[in-house]
């Protein structure tokens, strides 16, 4: 089947596709790593707030959208560091619905974010992930992050608070990171194929 994918910011009027398509990624990505009931406290209201910010014409940080074939799968938002660190941007969140995963599109966006913050005079972007999560973790390394310190944190979601063991990823160098991520990648070598012995 052919997929077209296309990267693009966010605009308003969009607003409640934006939110279905984070509302349904944020949910597919965490059974398992969060208590149950702080998933069912993280309602459309979450959301929405966050997506009302963020198209509201004022805010610092950038919002785009993941598109496959004419409808959103993905969502990203990076800006300024949320701690304040001199230097650095953020990486403040990064989503796919279920069946846009596998297809390269998280990595489209995450580079995308590199580039953004890049360009706005960012030396280097942090990411703020939870621990257990070993795909993000991953998919985060393999873009040139590294883990730059763990940390517990509380969240209150509905009412609700939960403790969670959180990882700070962080690209100590985008420039450089960016510059990698443009050269092509080397074949691998091939194995000689064995030396066949007639009679052996």
């Amino acid at each position: 089947m052919n997929t077209s994918v296309v990267v693009r910011e966010a605009v308003p009027e969009e607003m409640e596709e934006i939110i279905a398509a984070h509302e349904r990624s944020w949910h597919a990505a965490y059974p398992g790593l969060l208590p149950p009931e702080f998933l069912a406290a993280t309602g459309r209201d979450y959301f929405e707030k966050v997506w009302k910010s963020q198209l509201s014409g004022n805010c610092p940080d950038k919002g785009y959208v993941a598109e496959m074939n004419g409808k959103i799968v993905g969502i990203m938002r990076c800006g300024p560091d949320s701690g304040g660190e001199e230097g650095a941007g953020e990486l403040h969140q990064v989503y796919l619905v279920p069946e846009a995963q596998g297809l390269g599109i998280g990595k489209a966006l995450i580079h995308k974010s590199m580039q953004i913050l890049h360009t706005m005079g960012y030396a280097r972007m942090n990411i703020l992930v939870v621990a257990a999560n070993a795909q993000a973790c991953g998919a985060y390394m393999r873009m040139g992050a590294r883990l730059k310190a763990t940390m517990r944190m509380t969240f209150e979601r509905g009412g609700r608070k939960v403790d969670g063991d959180m990882a700070v990823y962080a690209v100590p160098d985008l420039a450089a990171a960016l510059a990698a991520l443009a050269r092509p990648m080397k074949p691998k070598p091939q194995q000689p194929m064995p030396t066949m012995i007639p009679g052996g």
